[in-house]
């Protein structure tokens, strides 16, 4: 077998993409199994269907999205579970073509009924949704402790319905050092290990051996270094953040394949997307679409086929080392300098691009997730947190309220505009200490800050991977504009918090050329007013 024949496991056209009820033992099943890495959804799964195999009755719901892995999960307990509980493995799917799946369910329930035995259902959460509006009247009960779960996101209170979810389950989680998948890093450790006990060693150590300059063969060594698997996982993080990929088992697995598999090397496949939607996603974090004095030099030197000796010694030592030798574009070199910057390699030539920076964003967004979650250690602090408030978020909430009126003291606030007379308010925001020590952030999406304006509470205010970048961006001199969509809308919902406070306040401030004049509020009859 070759190692191309044996990563085709992980492909999701392989027929090892989807488990099902048939069981096959050649080497590709040992292989996909090799691969497998219980999660923590499986362990609850365990401990739920062992409390189930003890009832007369109950339902057990694994529920998630395509491709996450229920099928996997299923297959495994089913064979020791059988003869305790049915299974129902995919309420996607029905009996028989002249059948919906809905009225699958439908005779799958009303099997469970008459049964009297426990059942477990593994099901996408959207066919979960159709069945609550669809199903048989006879099965009302089942449709509405469904609509119970999905309306609050978590488990019933029932004892004879259980909900599992996947996307309950971060893939992703941090910490001071920045960001971890322990699911996607223990993937990439069993597929790339330098052992025996790998079926894949053996097989790269043949194709080394027939060509060591085989695109297969330098894709898997760079996928090697835990340092790119490292930098893998931070840009997956990225798609998730910024554009809410979630990343399901099956979609990592074919986007390992392809980043290995592909007619070229992985760190162009990496940004070049393709048939893949975690590739697809990573486009803009195409490295080769940054600028910088550095790398247009290195292009233009390119351009010119200008003899640099430091690269000429780099790219002979990455033959040796990778078996690199065929990058004939300087994108593409940009490409690997990236994917190479946390590495100590040659006369690192390479890293003078691309400097591993502990203010980059992720890294950033990770540290304030963990102090709003109530986590401090090593390179945690109250200052770092303070800084935020003080220096980014108030700082660029004011920049962008007062975008048409820069010249604007900080705790004057633009209310309305008419004609060249603006009208301000004075404002003191400050952090909410009390509630931001209370925080326990959950979910990696997003954290939540919270700020007082002249005491009074300001509403939540959900900080994404996006709007914090936005923040930053409109700090630097950026003006937002339609373009940015879905972060702009939730930008000018933290401006309206903001200003709803402001348009309370009893004094009140008239700025014409460049001149003030403020009027304030007496009790109930008077009003004073002060110029300049």
């Amino acid at each position: 077998m070759r190692l191309y024949d044996a990563l085709s496991v992980l492909s999701k056209s392989s027929p090892f993409a989807v488990s099902t009820d048939v069981e096959r033992t050649d080497e590709l099943r040992q292989i996909k199994d090799y691969l497998y890495v219980p999660s923590e959804i499986e362990e609850q799964f365990a401990l739920k269907l062992n409390k189930l195999a003890d009832k007369n009755a109950g339902i057990l719901f694994l529920c998630g999205s395509s491709g996450d892995g229920k099928s996997e999960i299923l297959t495994r307990y089913k064979n020791s579970y059988q003869q305790l509980i049915d299974f129902h493995l995919d309420g996607t799917h029905s009996n028989s073509p002249q059948e919906t799946a809905v009225e699958a369910l439908n005779e799958r329930f009303t099997k469970y009924k008459q049964s009297k035995r426990p059942l477990v259902v593994g099901i996408n959460v959207g066919m979960l949704g159709n069945f609550a509006e669809e199903g048989a009247v006879e099965h009302d009960d089942i449709k509405s402790i469904i609509k119970e779960f999905l309306a609050v996101d978590s488990d019933t209170t029932s004892s004879d319905y259980r909900f599992l979810c996947f996307e309950d389950f971060q893939r992703f989680s941090f910490s001071s050092e920045g960001v971890d998948s322990e699911f996607a890093q223990s993937i990439m450790k069993k597929l790339t290990k330098l052992s025996d006990e790998n079926p894949f060693y053996s097989l790269l150590q043949s194709e080394i051996h027939r060509d060591t300059s085989s695109y297969l063969a330098v894709n898997f060594k760079l996928l090697a270094r835990k340092e790119v698997q490292q930098l893998l996982i931070e840009l997956l993080l990225c798609a998730r953040l910024a554009k809410n990929q979630f990343m399901t088992a099956r979609a990592l697995l074919d986007f390992l394949y392809q980043l290995l598999c592909s007619k070229g090397y992985l760190f162009d496949t990496l940004f070049e997307g393709g048939d893949n939607e975690l590739l697809d996603n990573l486009q803009s974090y195409d490295p080769a679409l940054v600028r910088s004095k550095e790398l247009d030099q290195f292009i233009v030197e390119q351009s010119t086929d200008a003899t640099v000796l430091d690269f000429k010694t780099f790219t002979d030592e990455l033959e040796d080392e990778f078996g690199v030798i065929r990058v004939d574009s300087a994108y593409s070199h940009v490409r690997l300098f990236y994917l190479l910057h946390r590495i100590e390699f040659s006369s690192n030539y390479h890293r003078t691009f691309f400097q591993k920076s502990d203010d980059d964003l992720v890294r950033t967004f990770a540290r304030l997730w963990l102090l709003h979650s109530g986590i401090t250690g090593e390179g945690l602090s109250e200052n770092y947190l303070f800084d935020f408030y003080f220096e980014k978020l108030i700082p660029s909430l004011h920049t962008y309220i007062n975008r048409s009126a820069p010249q604007l003291p900080s705790d004057e606030f633009v209310i309305s505009e008419y004609g060249e007379t603006i009208v301000a308010a004075k404002l003191n925001i400050t952090p909410d200490f009390e509630r931001i020590s209370k925080g326990k952030e959950k979910k990696t999406m997003c954290f939540q800050a919270y700020l007082l304006a002249e005491g009074e509470q300001i509403g939540v205010i959900e900080v994404t991977l996006n709007m914090l970048e936005l923040l930053l961006d409109v700090l630097k001199g950026y003006q937002p504009t339609r373009y940015d969509n879905e972060v702009i809308l939730l930008l000018d919902e933290v401006v309206e918090l903001i200003l709803s406070v402001a348009r309370k306040q009893s004094s009140l401030v008239f700025w014409r050329n460049g001149e003030c004049t403020t009027f304030k509020k007496h009790h109930d009859k008077y009003i004073g007013v002060q110029e300049g």
